[in-house]
């Protein structure tokens, strides 16, 4: 799942060097009245051209969910995790193949915002969309980087 932002990018890099896995890319352009949607489609544009001019051919698809009418909008991971769902039971229908996981980075901050019924909650939703299919697992490449800092990618010491 990618967002664009500094947590994933980094996770998708990460990703690319370290791991043999098949991979497939998701973005999700997540309307709101934040309006964030516009720099982060701009930011997964450039990093998948910079990707697959360094790594080859890496699928990639995109969906987008529109909550500008509305004053709230919910959390962004119960989103992500739903369609992290449909992405796997749509893979699992066109390919054969099951997705086994999930990855999305995150920050040091957000590590500690979240308590254990909100991944209970991750789970369960992913579980509902992927139906009749085995959810795949979340994971997270942790902790990635403290967004408090500089735009550097350097892990904390």
């Amino acid at each position: 799942m990618l967002s664009g932002g500094l947590d994933s990018v980094y996770s998708l890099y990460k990703i690319l060097n370290e791991m043999d896995d098949e991979i497939l890319v998701h973005h999700m352009h997540l309307l709101n009245k934040e309006n964030r949607h516009i720099i982060e489609a701009e930011s997964c544009k450039q990093v998948m051209a910079y990707c697959r001019q360094h790594f080859g051919d890496i699928p990639y698809t995109e969906s987008t969910v529109d909550h500008r009418m509305f004053s709230t909008f919910g959390l962004d991971s119960f989103i992500v995790s739903y369609m992290a769902g449909v992405v796997a039971r749509n893979y699992s229908e066109q390919t054969g193949k099951r997705i086994s996981r999930w990855i999305w980075g995150y920050c040091i901050e957000e590590q500690d915002d979240s308590d254990p019924a909100h991944y209970q909650h991750l789970e369960n939703i992913c579980a509902v969309s992927s139906h009749p299919f085995e959810p795949p697992v979340r994971e997270y490449l942790s902790p990635i980087i403290s967004m408090t800092w500089s735009n550097r990618l350097i892990p904390p010491s």
